[in-house]
């Protein structure tokens, strides 16, 4: 239930929980090949990019 997960996150040192989860999702997931954009970037590109090219760049946004 919503209170058990409540106690739980209240018991919980969010740095410790940040270290194990970024370890966690480290190891499923592949490092990134070039610097991520911020999504303000993001945006911006997709409204400025020249007509008629198609747009790849949703294929990889989650």
């Amino acid at each position: 239930s919503e209170d058990t997960f409540l106690r739980i996150f209240r018991l919980m040192d969010p740095k410790q929980f940040e270290c194990a989860f970024r370890t966690w999702a480290g190891g499923i997931l592949p490092a990134p090949q070039s610097p991520e954009q911020p999504a303000a970037q993001q945006r911006f590109a997709l409204l400025t990019r020249p007509m008629g090219q198609p747009d790849h760049s949703r294929r990889y946004r989650i």
